[in-house]
């Protein structure tokens, strides 16, 4: 399956660069988009592919195609100018790229750890007395926490969250459970990029 796949990549180039050269690089890859499409469209109603697929999954989906489409015109718009034998191995390094993120992501990673102790912010503590008060007697159906609102009706939104936190913490105490949330933090791109050091929050 593998020479499979490298032979039909190999002559999806070619035939790429012959029909950029002929009828421009924004032709070819709407044309090949549409027909991907039309496929694709008839696959996931046939398969009910996207059933259990949210709103914002859909938009992600939206953005990471436009990524794909972007790519694709600029490799094609090359093909078109240029050798074959010179692009493809270019664009094959992409791999590469995608190594080196992941270093990165690792590093900042490493970076959160080492200022782990500094991290921990108000709601961190209140989420871990609530996941206490959840271990020790159930959910909670009143407000025992603060001294406002004490008796009021109230039920813990987020006791699922606190008591995963808790009980965290029993395992391994502070640090096994700011390893967990620095893991989950870093295996998100978007996050990582936008703030490289958030506070860290048990729930």
């Amino acid at each position: 399956m593998g020479l499979g796949a490298a032979l039909l990549w190999g002559l999806a180039d070619y035939f790429a660069a012959v029909a950029s050269r002929s009828r421009g690089a924004l032709r070819v890859v709407l044309g090949f988009h549409l027909a991907a499409l039309v496929t694709l469209t008839a696959l996931v109603l046939a398969t009910k592919g996207l059933a259990r697929v949210s709103l914002t999954q859909v938009a992600v989906l939206v953005g990471v195609g436009a990524f794909g489409w972007v790519s694709y015109l600029a490799f094609y718009g090359a093909l078109a100018i240029g050798p074959i034998s010179v692009l493809s191995p270019i664009v094959s390094g992409y791999a590469a790229v995608t190594v080196l993120l992941a270093v990165v992501m690792m590093a900042l990673a490493a970076a959160l750890l080492a200022d782990l102790a500094g991290e921990f912010d108000v709601d961190s503590w209140l989420a871990l007395v609530a996941g206490r008060d959840v271990w020790h007697n159930g959910l909670p159906h009143h407000e025992t926490l603060t001294v406002i609102a004490h008796g009021a009706v109230w039920i813990d939104q987020q006791w699922l969250s606190q008591l995963a936190s808790y009980g965290l913490y029993l395992l391994g105490g502070l640090g096994l459970l700011g390893v967990c949330i620095v893991a989950l933090f870093a295996s998100r791109p978007d996050a990582t990029i936008t703030n490289s050091s958030p506070p860290i929050r048990a729930a």
